[in-house]
């Protein structure tokens, strides 16, 4: 998932935002790949990646398929350093040619 988040190739993106969904909302992991490519380029990513970002009980759509644990924020101490470190992370990266995050937005 997060491997595919930054790839250049949009149908890869795509698919890591799908994915995304399939986890708990809890899920600190998933809920960041949701948050960065609701910044996304490609609009069928950004909307799929919204719907990530929507408590399950308030979407229009059945796409959430786990039980009572998706009524749970993700921790916020845990979220916060999920993003810390992947900050650090991107830092020391080579940037892609395809900017993923200018239109990073909440």
């Amino acid at each position: 998932m997060m491997g595919n988040m930054a790839q250049p190739q949009p149908l890869r993106r795509l698919a890591a935002a799908r994915f995304a969904l399939l986890f708990p909302f809890s899920d600190v992991c998933s809920r960041y790949v949701c948050l960065v490519l609701a910044g996304d380029n490609t609009h069928e990513v950004r909307e799929e990646a919204k719907l990530g970002l929507i408590l399950p009980h308030l979407r229009s759509d059945s796409t959430s398929i786990q039980g009572g644990s998706d009524l749970y924020l993700p921790p916020i101490h845990g979220l916060l350093t999920f993003i810390a470190d992947q900050q650090q992370r991107r830092k020391n990266l080579p940037q892609l040619p395809l900017d993923l995050y200018d239109n990073f937005y909440l």
